[in-house]
């Protein structure tokens, strides 16, 4: 008698080690993939001070954008915040085509991720010249040029 092979489905064979609950919600902001951030996120607390639903929509009318410009993904480079939060790190995102980019600072508290948040003054080790547009997922968010 032959033995069934089980075979893990083509999608989940593409992702990479995610090895903390931060890796995973990077790794699908940098997919654009609302659906795995939506089933990550904890809708007891808020991000940026919006409920996870609302948060959610707006990262996802923040991905549309991207998506509409030729993005298909977006490159993720950790940084910090330069000024207010300077413990706190996160990444800038950056679409592969546009280059159109967003921050968000990942607030932890023991590996748990208690907040997300775009901020004003987000720095990293490198300089970025080919930048194009900042998107907001809060567009009443204003901003200081970033770098």
């Amino acid at each position: 008698m032959m033995k069934e092979q089980k075979t893990i489905p083509q999608e989940q064979q593409s992702y990479p080690p995610l090895r903390s609950l931060a890796d995973a919600v990077r790794y699908f902001i940098q997919s654009m993939d609302i659906d795995m951030l939506y089933t990550l996120l904890d809708d007891k607390i808020t991000y940026q001070d919006f409920h996870r639903n609302e948060f959610l929509l707006k990262l996802e009318r923040v991905m549309e954008d991207f998506k509409s410009n030729g993005d298909t993904f977006l490159n993720a480079v950790e940084g910090r915040c330069g000024d207010c939060y300077k413990e706190k790190t996160g990444y800038l995102f950056i679409g592969n085509n546009s280059k159109r980019y967003m921050n968000l600072l990942f607030e932890l508290d023991k590996g748990e991720i208690t907040d997300l948040f775009e901020c004003s003054n987000f720095k990293t080790q490198f300089k970025f010249r080919h930048l194009t547009k900042r998107v907001y997922i809060d567009p009443t968010f204003r901003s200081f040029n970033l770098f």
